[in-house]
């Protein structure tokens, strides 16, 4: 009787929780703001640390694109803008950020 009676509160259980899940409502998306944009300060600073010497002798070296693309680079732009780094920081981090 213990066994019959401890299964039909699971099952009520288990019924409440599903019932729980289904009335969550759907996130949101978020809106674009001009925060979400990047700033010509930003990117001007980004494509001036790709013309510093010793990113350039990676990027020549890595001719097979084994460690970086075009791809990893925005990756790494974008990382920059959310971790809310100043451009000034943008060469200290670029390797650890890649």
């Amino acid at each position: 009787m213990a066994a019959r009676k401890r299964k039909r509160e699971l099952i009520t259980l288990y019924e409440a929780e599903g019932s729980q899940s289904t009335t969550q409502e759907e996130p949101k998306k978020k809106k674009k703001t001009d925060d979400d944009i990047p700033q010509p300060e930003e990117r001007a600073a980004f494509f001036k640390i790709l013309e510093e010497e010793y990113i350039k002798c990676f990027l020549a070296r890595d001719s097979c694109f084994k460690i970086s693309d075009k791809y990893l680079l925005a990756i790494v732009f974008t990382f920059f803008r959310r971790a809310g780094l100043h451009t000034a920081q943008y060469g200290t981090f670029f390797f650890p950020a890649l």
